[in-house]
């Protein structure tokens, strides 16, 4: 499952018994500050990112935090801010570079 958090909120609340059932769980963070995260999203769904990752230790399932890195969010204080928030949710990390023109 990949998801920005709320299909995963949905599935707890209403069909807990198909959480045990998901291989893995992606979460998708845009960026590691909530602010940033929550603009690009056009609305305030980063806490509901954390409350994902939450679930996934919940339920010990194996989890990652992906970001699609562009020039805007893949600087170096964003990727350790990015860690730092996957050692606290024991997560790993996976990363998709946009194509586009980085210079």
């Amino acid at each position: 499952l990949t998801t920005s958090g709320i299909s995963l909120i949905a599935l707890e609340k209403f069909f807990p018994e198909v959480i045990p059932k998901i291989n893995d769980i992606d979460i998708s963070i845009d960026s590691p500050y909530e602010e940033e995260h929550n603009k690009n999203r056009g609305q305030n769904v980063f806490r509901l990112a954390l409350k994902s990752l939450e679930i996934c230790e919940k339920y010990n399932i194996d989890h990652s935090i992906v970001i699609c890195a562009m020039k805007w969010n893949s600087t170096e204080d964003r990727i350790i801010k990015l860690v730092s928030l996957a050692k606290k949710y024991n997560a790993n990390i996976r990363i998709n570079y946009v194509k586009t023109n980085w210079s």
